[in-house]
């Protein structure tokens, strides 16, 4: 199951719509203190989380999650392909997809095989 973490609704639609397509089972969630409740109460494989959110970025988001769901495989989408930024969520043990490429990456995550 993977939980995808955005405040943009579109954005939201685009990767649930993208993701059913490979049959993956997706939550979607918009506020990020609800996700922290779901990813504490639920197990999913892969959490996709925008890091551009008004209330909490997406890397806090994900240090708050991490030690809630250790086998899970943690994602931080950014428009922003800054090498600090990218470094910074690598060091911390997260995965960077550039919204640009969210495709291709999402290719490699989820091929079916």
């Amino acid at each position: 199951m993977v939980l995808i973490v955005d405040d943009d609704e579109d954005e939201l639609k685009f990767i649930e719509r993208v993701l059913r397509g490979w049959k993956v089972i997706v939550k979607t969630c918009d506020n990020p203190e609800v996700a922290l409740d779901l990813i504490a109460t639920n197990h999913f494989d892969v959490v996709l989380v925008d890091q551009a959110m008004p209330r909490i970025s997406g890397l806090e988001l994900l240090k708050k999650m991490k030690p809630k769901s250790r086998a899970t495989r943690f994602y931080v989408l950014s428009g922003s392909v800054k090498m600090s930024f990218i470094n910074e969520a690598e060091q911390l043990g997260f995965h960077f997809i550039s919204k640009d490429h969210m495709r291709g990456a999402f290719d490699l995550i989820f091929e079916q095989k």
